[in-house]
């Protein structure tokens, strides 16, 4: 087991903190699908089982809470002993194990799978950051026994088009804040959408936002607290961004989004969401 310090382009290896002594445990949301589980470890004052209630969460540096999450368990050789004690405590099933196991999409010629770190959503209203000056990020939609990963592209920025002194047009890319923003996925209620099952993003807190001068020839809305994220899909105007999880790509597939994203309406009729605790090993 390992702690890591995150930065760009990899991982520095540190030290776990000096108060690392308590208790490992399993963890999941009440209201979350098996997949969503995971080890964690609460610090705690003394070997004392009775000060579990009023230890801590183990941390990284960036505020992230410490854990290995059940993807990792299902693949990883040097888990087999978690994998055991899991399974003989009946935390976790084989099936689970197995389906979190199988998980994966397709990058070009790459295979990818959730692991620890990746960012797991499986209902409407749970929010997570995004920074304003990201170009794209992933994440994946998970339920009881399937998932999909999702690319959010571009959603505080916009591409465009610019000439060098060459004369050799390139893209660049626009982004007119700095900060952060606290977002959620929503059924639209947009007068638009009606009768669709449409995601909309919803805007619930603008983190340290700051207009940078000079940087916005598109004229992007300024986000602002719950208000919807805008997207310039004509190149002209803005409008909410938005999926339609049953609008099919020509050729008649469906979008990668659409079928990450169609999920959430999923699990909302899912008995096997919403059904589960935390416990502890």
């Amino acid at each position: 087991m390992r702690y890591f310090h995150p930065r760009r382009g990899g991982h520095k290896h540190i030290s776990f903190p000096p108060d690392s002594h308590g208790f490992f445990y399993w963890h999941i949301e009440a209201d979350a699908p098996p997949l969503s589980g995971q080890v964690r470890f609460r610090t705690t004052t003394s070997s004392d089982p009775a000060t579990f209630p009023s230890g801590r969460d183990l941390q990284l540096p960036d505020g992230r809470m410490w854990n290995i999450s059940i993807f990792d368990i299902a693949h990883g050789p040097h888990y087999s002993g978690l994998r055991a004690q899991l399974l003989s405590e009946r935390l976790i099933t084989a099936k689970v194990l197995g389906t979190a196991l199988n998980i994966s999409c397709l990058e070009g010629a790459r295979t990818i799978h959730p692991a620890t770190g990746s960012l797991l959503i499986w209902k409407f209203g749970q929010r997570f950051l995004v920074d304003l000056q990201s170009t794209g990020m992933y994440l994946w939609v998970i339920g009881s026994s399937t998932a999909g990963r999702l690319r959010l592209r571009h959603l505080f920025s916009v591409q465009g088009s610019e000439s060098g002194s060459s004369g050799i047009v390139k893209r660049v890319n626009q982004a007119p804040f700095t900060g952060r923003a606290l977002v959620q996925f929503e059924r639209s209620t947009l007068p638009e959408h009606k009768g669709t099952r449409t995601v909309v993003l919803r805007i619930v807190e603008a983190i340290g936002l700051t207009k940078l001068d000079g940087s916005d020839p598109y004229g992007m809305p300024e986000p602002k607290h719950g208000g919807l994220v805008m997207s310039r899909r004509d190149h002209v105007h803005w409008t909410p961004w938005s999926v339609d999880v049953d609008r099919l790509q020509p050729g008649g597939k469906p979008r990668s989004s659409s079928k990450a994203l169609a999920i959430l309406f999923d699990n909302e009729a899912d008995p096997a969401v919403g059904s589960r605790g935390s416990g502890e090993s």
